[in-house]
């Protein structure tokens, strides 16, 4: 945790709730869209003029103050997640899996950001988000995301909302470990993991995972909640309904306490509870 250290100090004696309200804002939006779009872990590149080569980003989307965020899904359950900010000043960051949502909800009035498996299938949707009205920001397939990881896109959508690049490294620090938890935690854990915890949880033999197997959990866990941004998010709570969900591994876990992640590992273990399978833990 040394680099994340050094972030602090490089920030110095600056709150996180005392950031200038149009920095926060872009900040909180940055944090938000790009959850939504997922991670991977990697070591940082820190060249935003080569990573925009690889891309294709329009910032005049950054003009909306709502936002889609839209792919297709990673299993067969649909989660379609709504964040409303109650001041006025605030933007709205919709998630969804469903081409008629964005239609519904009025693709031509919001900046989008999707995802994709390949770039070719990125550049295809691009093309039909655009003819549909939409202004799409930025997109992130898998293929660019094994290329340049997810460090890579940080910078881009921190480029995107003006964020200082003073905030890449406190923002590095949180998916790093968000990632980890992602994978190796909750509802909607890697299923080779959930297999490995107990094979009733899928239909068929998987490949172990021994990423998760190596991790202490609960300290990777604790680290999380101990991060800039966590913090962030949590103090900011009361003022901007539903963002704490974002502080989870998924959007319907629980909240993090330190110890959530090695009980319900366990409960999978011993009780076989599948994916997005919630119960008292």
């Amino acid at each position: 945790m040394k680099a994340a250290s050094n972030s602090r100090k490089e920030l110095g004696s600056m709150k996180h709730w005392r950031l200038p309200p149009s920095q926060y804002r872009r900040l909180r939006v940055f944090i938000i869209a790009s959850f939504f779009s997922g991670s991977q872990q990697a070591k940082p590149i820190n060249n935003t003029a080569k990573l925009l080569k690889r891309v294709v980003m329009d910032k005049s989307a950054n003009n909306f103050t709502r936002f889609m965020t839209y792919g297709p899904p990673r299993t067969s359950s649909t989660s379609d997640t709504n964040y409303n900010d109650l001041s006025l000043d605030q933007p709205q960051v919709i998630k969804t899996h469903s081409v008629k949502r964005l239609k519904d909800w009025g693709v031509e009035n919001s900046g989008i950001f999707h995802t994709a498996r390949t770039k070719e299938k990125g550049r295809q949707m691009a093309d039909k988000l655009k003819k549909l009205g939409g202004k799409v920001g930025l997109t992130q397939d898998l293929e660019t995301l094994s290329e340049i990881k997810a460090t890579g896109f940080i910078e881009l959508y921190a480029y995107f909302f003006d964020l200082p690049s003073r905030y890449l490294p406190m923002l590095r620090e949180y998916y790093t470990l968000w990632e980890k938890l992602r994978v190796c935690c909750g509802l909607q854990m890697s299923k080779y993991w959930r297999y490995e915890l107990n094979h009733s949880t899928w239909n068929q033999k998987l490949d172990p995972h021994p990423f998760c197997g190596s991790l202490d959990i609960d300290a990777v866990e604790k680290a999380f909640i101990n991060t800039t941004i966590f913090k962030m998010i949590e103090d900011n709570s009361r003022v901007v309904v539903g963002i704490r969900r974002i502080n989870r591994p998924a959007l319907k876990d629980d909240a993090l306490d330190g110890s959530y992640c090695s009980r319900y590992n366990e409960a999978v273990r011993t009780k076989g509870l599948k994916f997005n399978y919630k119960q008292r833990i």
